[in-house]
């Protein structure tokens, strides 16, 4: 029998004996006779294995790799439901449905039909500003300026499409408004963070209303709009572009701090748990405030991870992306959102660990203590504590935490039990209406201690009485700046991928940080208008969108993913968006997800081939193109074209979003004899 066992099970045999014991032991572990049981372990000793032989047996491999496959199929439909779940608890919207509505595909008779419009919205990077100096005086853009474009991109498609399509009269069964990422400017880059005239926040807000003036417009007049959207790599707030889920994780074991004063493992979150966030962005010179939120966005992967070391001994695993709340740098002196990649390069680049590195920590982590001295403490607080927020002379609120006894033997016990659990306390004793002297022990080190005391003791009247506080009224105060002592590649780990409402979070008593900007901007909007069903929505959680008109098969992404990189001095962006289109349908096709064309925006500019539509960009011309690139100017502009019941797609136009320029010659000097 044992001739037929393979070395991976000879293996763990081996391990079991080491487990165990004895070999009977053993045995019995695994239901076989004793006998059998050692006939293979003398086996193994022939084929010179050991307990600690790593097994490279093909069998093995194969059933190792089943197991990863059936657990990645399990991950898959948790991120499903994650979505689901996200719609439904968070942002109380429908369940999302990737079928398109019914209209897309009822043929409306092709005699005189003028086919479906379909317009691709894409590139806005709203919050940017191109000034003209910079850009040969062919463009401006601001904030400002783009609104306008955007108001004149939905009324341009309408007058094209009813004014320029032949019989003015025709009726059309509605329109397609692909939303193709890139919507605002972000901050991955140094220069957008420093010149950009609206905060990512801001530019939700804002685009939240401007896209929605631009769907009211389109079913205005079409009757039906459907809005296929995906995100792209602008809608990030790490400075590097990343391909698993565009959020952000840190390792799955890393405690989180939830609303009933919890550390719970990252991993265990689901969407919907309540957690303590704070202000993404801090708005006041107090600092940013502490504020409820909830887990939008929850699964478990496996990633590859930076490994930061601080000077406490305390260490910290996340995707590169993942950014905390760090000093940085000589000179530094304020906290600033860094990702682990920012960090890791500091101490692995070539000009290495340019000044100290610093981590800010804003709370202790805890768990709940089940001894007989924190029993105690709960009983005493429950009925003789305190709890309140004191507003000082400065405006700063303080959260206190205080009991009041007599001088007694139950008085000189909870002090000892303070002591006894590492809490600190102040002593004032005050003459009561009873003329009796009153001992007030108030707890020292304000609301971190105060929260650690509720969270490790738990006195239920107490954590009942926080769970009603408005923690919005209380600002962050850091407890330490902690030094970050190493920073190296951390491998392949399990990491929890999270967002939050406020997309903020603590993790280990640091401030974590995320931001999926687009994915809130399209949720805002399906919420906006999930009571009617002339507008439909498909808010896929990947990176592309697929959709039918008329049988015609498209699929919607945004162009940063196409698994190529590079250009052409000569042609330009033609042969990295030709051979990543070709990849793309390949390997859709090989899944049985094959296409007819392919939508995408990224590239800044107009291109048209057959199975193939690149957008232009509603920003124009900017600096990175005129000096980087030294690309020819690109007239602002939206693609526009028609799928045909019979012909498929037809006519293409290009929507102008500005007249045509000619900028100021400037004078030059010129001799002359």
């Amino acid at each position: 029998m044992s001739d037929r066992q393979s070395d991976a099970e000879l293996v763990r045999r081996l391990q079991a004996i080491e487990q165990y014991g004895s070999s009977e032991q053993a045995a019995n572990k695994f239901g076989v006779a004793a006998s059998s049981f050692r006939e293979s372990i003398r086996e193994a000793k022939r084929r010179g294995l050991t307990p600690a032989t790593k097994i490279k047996d093909p069998l093995a491999k194969a059933l190792a790799d089943v197991k990863s496959l059936r657990a990645r199929v399990v991950e898959l439909e948790r991120e499903d439901e994650s979505a689901e779940a996200i719609r439904a608890e968070i942002w109380k919207i429908a369940e999302h449905s990737p079928e398109a509505p019914n209209w897309l595909s009822r043929d409306t008779g092709s005699n005189g039909a003028r086919g479906m419009p379909v317009l691709l919205a894409s590139d806005w990077h709203y919050g940017e500003v191109v000034q003209p100096d910079e850009v040969g005086g062919v463009n401006h853009f601001n904030s400002e300026i783009a609104a306008k474009r955007i108001k004149r991109m939905a009324d341009t498609t309408v007058d094209l499409c009813f004014n320029h399509m032949g019989r003015a009269k025709t009726i059309y069964p509605g329109i397609v408004l692909c939303l193709g990422g890139d919507m605002i400017s972000g901050d991955i880059h140094e220069e957008l963070f420093a010149t950009n005239d609206r905060t990512p926040q801001q530019c939700i807000n804002d685009l939240t209303d401007l896209i929605g003036g631009v769907i009211e417009t389109l079913v205005s007049k079409f009757g039906r709009v459907h809005i296929p959207c995906v995100t792209g790599n602008h809608g990030r707030s790490s400075r590097k572009p990343r391909y698993k889920g565009r959020v952000y994780c840190v390792d799955a074991e890393t405690p989180v701090l939830t609303r009933d004063l919890k550390w719970v493992p990252a991993g265990s979150l689901r969407v919907g748990d309540p957690i303590v966030g704070f202000d993404e962005n801090q708005t006041e010179p107090r600092g940013r405030r502490w504020s409820p939120a909830e887990i939008t966005h929850s699964h478990v992967q496996y990633a590859d991870t930076v490994r930061i070391e601080l000077e406490n001994g305390e260490v910290l695993w996340a995707t590169p992306e993942h950014k905390f709340l760090a000093h940085g740098g000589r000179g530094s002196s304020s906290a600033e959102w860094k990702s682990a990649a920012e960090i890791l390069k500091q101490f692995t680049g070539k000009r290495k660990n340019k000044g100290t590195w610093k981590l800010d920590r804003f709370l202790n982590v805890w768990e709940q203590d089940h001894s007989r001295d924190a029993g105690y403490l709960a009983g005493v607080f429950d009925g003789e504590g305190t709890l309140a927020v004191k507003i000082k002379s400065s405006g700063y609120s303080r959260a206190q935490l205080s009991v009041t006894q007599y001088a007694n033997a139950c008085l000189a016990e909870t002090k000892r039990c303070l002591t006894a659990l590492g809490f600190e306390y102040n002593e004032s004793v005050v003459l009561n209406a009873h003329n009796k002297n009153c001992h007030y022990l108030t707890l020292r080190g304000g609301l971190p201690e105060v929260l650690r005391f509720l969270g490790q003791v738990r006195p239920p009247r107490l954590l009942e009485k926080w769970s009603r506080f408005d923690t919005d009224e209380r600002y962050m105060m850091k407890m330490s700046s902690d030094k970050i002592v190493s920073v190296k590649e951390g491998g392949w780990r399990r990491i929890a991928v999270l967002s939050s409402s406020s997309k903020t979070y603590m993790t280990a008593g640091y401030a974590s940080h995320n931001t999926s900007h687009e994915w809130n901007i399209y949720c805002n909007l399906v919420r906006e208008y999930r009571k009617n069903d002339r507008i439909t929505f498909d808010v896929p959680n990947q990176t592309d969108a697929r959709f039918r008109v008329y049988g015609h098969r498209y699929l919607l992404t945004h162009g940063d993913n196409l698994g190529v990189k590079g250009g052409d001095g000569i042609i330009g962006a033609l042969g990295p968006i030709m051979r990543g289109t070709i990849k793309i349908r390949n390997a859709e096709s090989q899944i049985g997800r094959d296409f007819d064309t392919v939508l995408m925006g990224h590239w800044h500019q107009y291109l048209t081939l057959p199975g193939l539509i690149v957008n232009n960009s509603l920003k124009g011309t900017d600096e990175y193109a005129r000096l980087a690139l030294r690309a020819p100017h690109s007239r602002p502009s939206q693609a526009l074209w028609f799928t045909h019941p019979e012909h498929g797609i037809t006519a293409h136009w290009q929507v102008y979003l500005e007249g045509l320029q000619h900028p100021k010659q400037p004078k030059t000097l010129e001799w002359t004899t």
